[in-house]
């Protein structure tokens, strides 16, 4: 509603500064236009309306693009107040958190273990992809998650299964349900990890 009342007190001010310019032009000779204090008077009312009525003159847009004063946000990214953040952040939060956990082996019995500190960390690449360092407490046990392009509250399984640099073989899924993140991994024909964190 604010932009639709600035936008047409601008076209009030950009009209009423047109038909100033054209009564000017009309009532004057070329001698009194060159007149130095009514040419700056009318440039500057001239840059200052139009300045003044461009909603995106001030806006930066990192990692989007000014539409009526505001940041529309690109492809891998998601408006956070006025900012366009990486559509990973999501999962990640402040890149360490306490996790539940729980196991669930191949004949279906369901444990409860320790609650365990994680550490995730964003690509600055992808912004679609994000890693959990040391899974199991394994150095070199990284394993690389990717949000989904087509609803980011759902982790892709497209890359299952995937091989850490430790040897361990993972089909990996999960979902975001407001700040709650559920991450699932399985070893095939073994064991089924659930973690569960606030990022």
């Amino acid at each position: 509603m604010l932009n639709f009342i600035l936008d047409k007190i601008c076209l009030f001010f950009k009209t009423l500064i047109y038909f100033y310019s054209i009564v000017m032009l009309k009532n004057s000779t070329m001698k009194s236009l060159s007149n130095p204090l009514k040419a700056f008077f009318l440039l500057l009312s001239l840059s200052f309306v139009f300045s003044a009525c461009d909603p995106c003159a001030n806006m930066i847009c990192d990692n989007g693009t000014c539409s009526e004063g505001s940041c529309l946000c690109d492809e891998g990214y998601f408006k956070n107040g006025s900012n366009c953040i990486a559509v990973n952040i999501k999962y990640v939060g402040i890149g360490t958190a306490t996790a539940s956990q729980m196991v669930e082996d191949n004949l279906g019995n369901i444990s409860n273990l320790p609650d365990v500190e994680i550490t995730l960390i964003a690509s600055t690449t992808d912004t679609y992809s994000f890693t959990l360092l040391r899974f199991n407490g394994q150095i070199k046990n990284d394993i690389v998650f990717s949000v989904s392009t087509t609803d980011d509250n759902v982790l892709s399984t497209l890359n299952n299964p995937l091989t850490t640099s430790a040897g361990n073989t993972y089909n990996v899924s999960g979902n975001k349900v407001g700040t709650q993140v559920t991450l699932t991994i399985s070893e095939p024909g073994g064991d089924t990890y659930t973690l569960n964190y606030a990022a």
